[in-house]
């Protein structure tokens, strides 16, 4: 997991000009080519691409997937193989998205900002890895049930709104946040308002105190129900207790992620 982190962090950060086509002479083409090619990487390395040959990685620190791919590939099966692929298909098709927004200035509504950023939190990701961090095989139906789809979504949800939050009074600029409202956006370039209190704040004009609570309101549910979610998901397995034991490793770390997030936010 370490190597995944790594790679999470820095695969993008250094993009060799040389490497991107002259096709690419925007910046939306040249972070749609990056992409594209970074997936391509990946598939390679988590053993799911048709192709025998290696694709060349788009940046020198895209390379770090190699290491991370190789133990997933051992260990885990293809459905969770697919499954992390998938997730990190939406985590950069919704980096595209918020480039977007941010490359024209204009903040997103509060639910177009919840579609993208629950992409790019990378939390699924992880979660789509919970069965290799925890050590067993929950069964396969589960994945496709309300409640495990829940838990994925609270425990994103929770993360973000947590990272947000904390976060507020180093990424905004403003001395008060509640003359945000109204505002001119041509007014807001070079601001960090990408972020769920000030594009709340921006689209219902409410106070700061005021978007603050419901945001700590959020916490709250989503822990509420990871806690609901989890209680039904062990009562699905209870006649089966290997399955029981492996869904008890699964969902353990969720509420560890719920706790560390308070703590390391």
């Amino acid at each position: 997991m370490a190597w995944y982190s790594m790679w999470l962090f820095l695969w993008d950060d250094v993009v060799e000009d040389s490497a991107i086509p002259s096709a690419a002479n925007t910046n939306t083409l040249r972070v749609e080519w990056l992409h594209e090619q970074a997936l391509k990487y990946v598939e390679f390395h988590l053993g799911l691409s048709a192709s025998a040959e290696e694709p060349p990685p788009p940046t020198k620190y895209c390379t770090l997937f190699k290491h991370a791919g190789a133990p997933l590939r051992e260990a885990c099966t293809v459905a969770e193989r697919v499954r992390f692929y998938a997730a990190l298909q939406e985590y950069m098709e919704c980096c595209e998205v918020e480039s977007a927004y941010v490359r024209r200035g204009e903040l997103p509504s509060t639910s177009e900002y919840w579609e993208h950023r629950l992409g790019t939190s990378s939390v699924n990701t992880y979660s789509a890895l919970g069965e290799y961090m925890s050590g067993g095989h929950i069964p396969e139906q589960l994945f496709d049930t309300p409640e495990l789809k829940t838990m994925w979504f609270e425990l994103n949800r929770h993360i973000v709104t947590m990272n947000d939050v904390v976060s507020l009074k180093k990424e905004i600029v403003f001395t008060n946040l509640n003359t945000l409202a109204g505002q001119s956006l041509t007014r807001l370039q070079g601001k960090s308002l990408h972020s769920l209190v000030p594009i709340v704040i921006n689209e219902t004009g409410a106070d700061l105190d005021a978007v603050v609570a419901s945001s700590i309101e959020i916490l709250r549910i989503s822990g509420e129900n990871i806690d609901r979610m989890a209680e039904r998901l062990l009562a699905m397995t209870e006649h089966d207790p290997q399955a029981r034991a492996s869904v008890e490793a699964y969902v353990g770390p969720f509420w560890t992620n719920l706790t560390g997030s308070y703590w390391w936010s």
